[in-house]
């Protein structure tokens, strides 16, 4: 499922700033961050877990993706398949994404129905039931959403793409399927990837128009009289070193993908660096000749679980290799300018500005109009934003690793990104149609 509070412009969410958030954690593992934006008169709630497909076992990719759909439908102790999902969307709106190392479940609804929200999330956690119907009812809708991006012009699949690369670096699978056989996917199959929804591997994130006291209390009645539940197996490392430096690949899309990757440094500061690094890449790639779209680091996750990419999507006439051989070249512009881009990386983990009314309310308006929407979808939309931005933003270690990166001379940033991101680190995939198809 794709989120309905995904694609809104960060200008909209730097208007919504507010004061320093209460951060705490649950007895579970659960870690709760609340950020209350008085007057907002809508709440959003982001329950985001630490599992993807980048996690996928072998031979089932999309298995994240799969038990993401299940969790929003399937039934629990107080509601029917489906019902729980459908009642939130009539009060407001809920959706979920499935990213590579991440899992997200966000609600933007009137404040007064914070509590349904949180006892939704928890029955989900606590008693969730998935039956061989709801796999084969959920299955093909999680497939359907590739062939819907494949089929655009401008073929969006990096993050489909980004599931069969997955399988190859850590599976050396040759060709991956994502778009058959989710209807038929073996509940023993998806086991593990529905344990990584875990109390201890939660962050709970609420910003709006609410309570914090109320919100603390709702939260020890839901949440946190979950116990912390056993860890799940975790999936096998990838073996970087067993890479090759070209892996030809296919799966079941039309689109023809370029992809170079390169593991994540040990370090904290030079994750956060190449995760501001894959920012910069996204705009400096994008015009390669023959890239239609385009998929990097940092967009939706930080570099960590999650290795530096630059994915693109080529045109049916591109040359593969040299496309490659451009992005390379970018590659290494991008390594020796990263001094340049100092005060952008340090921005990208920085808690954003915060505005006045006035500003606010333009802001809000500014949106509502581009989008067709009433002011109270807008300023939904615009919270829901604003608590993704902050999740990323503290997966990637927030100010603490910008202010690691302010620390660092030219020099030094010169060689980190040189360490990190160097030719000899780099992996590439050239992910083909088995059966070359021809647009439409």
């Amino acid at each position: 499922m794709r989120s309905a509070i995904y694609t809104v412009g960060l200008a909209v969410v730097c208007a919504l700033a507010p004061a320093e958030p209460e951060r705490f954690a649950l007895d579970n593992g659960a870690t709760v961050v609340l950020d209350a934006v008085p007057g907002s008169e809508r709440v959003a709630i982001i329950a985001a877990y630490d599992t993807g497909f980048i996690s996928d076992p072998a031979g089932l990719p999309q298995a994240a993706h799969l038990s993401e759909h299940l969790r929003c439908t399937g039934a629990t102790d107080s509601w029917e398949s489906g019902e729980s999902f459908a009642r939130l969307n009539e009060l407001g709106g809920a959706n979920a994404e499935t990213l590579a190392s991440l899992t997200y479940y966000d609600y933007t609804l009137p404040p007064e129905h914070l509590a349904l929200a949180l006892r939704v999330e928890a029955q989900r956690l606590g008693s969730l039931r998935v039956t061989a119907a709801d796999i084969a009812r959920e299955g093909p809708r999680a497939a359907a959403e590739l062939a819907g991006v494949d089929a655009h012009p401008q073929r969006p699949v990096g993050k489909f793409a980004l599931m069969a690369l997955a399988q190859g670096w850590r599976h050396n699978a040759r060709h991956v399927n994502l778009q058959t056989a989710l209807g038929q996917a073996p509940i023993g199959g998806l086991r593990a990837s529905l344990a990584r929804h875990a109390p201890q591997s939660l962050t709970l994130m609420v910003v709006g128009d609410f309570d914090p006291a109320e919100a603390r209390q709702l939260i020890d009645t839901t949440l946190a009289a979950l116990p912390r539940a056993d860890d799940p197996p975790a999936p096998p490392a990838i073996d970087w070193d067993a890479q090759p430096p070209l892996r030809r690949m296919t799966w079941d899309a039309g689109a023809t993908v370029v992809a170079i990757a390169c593991p994540a440094p040990e370090d904290p500061a030079r994750r956060a660096l190449l995760t501001g690094l894959g920012l910069v890449a996204h705009m400096t790639c994008t015009s390669v000749p023959g890239v239609l779209s385009l998929h990097t680091s940092g967009q939706t996750a930080p570099v960590g679980p999650t290795p530096f990419h630059v994915l693109a999507a080529l045109d049916d006439d591109a040359d593969p290799e040299r496309v490659i051989n451009d992005l390379h070249d970018r590659l290494d512009a991008l390594i020796s300018g990263s001094a340049l881009y100092k005060s952008q990386l340090v921005m990208t983990l920085s808690d954003p500005p915060a505005m006045d009314a006035k500003q606010l309310g333009a802001q809000i308006q500014a949106l509502a109009r581009m989008r067709s929407m009433s002011q109270e979808h807008a300023m939904g939309m615009a919270l829901g934003n604003m608590a993704l931005q902050s999740l990323i933003r503290d997966r990637a270690g927030g100010d603490r690793m910008g202010q690691a990166i302010r620390a660092m001379t030219a020099d030094q940033l010169r060689d980190a990104a040189q360490s990190a991101l160097g030719r000899e680190n780099r992996r590439v995939t050239i992910l083909s149609p088995r059966a070359p198809q021809a647009r439409p």
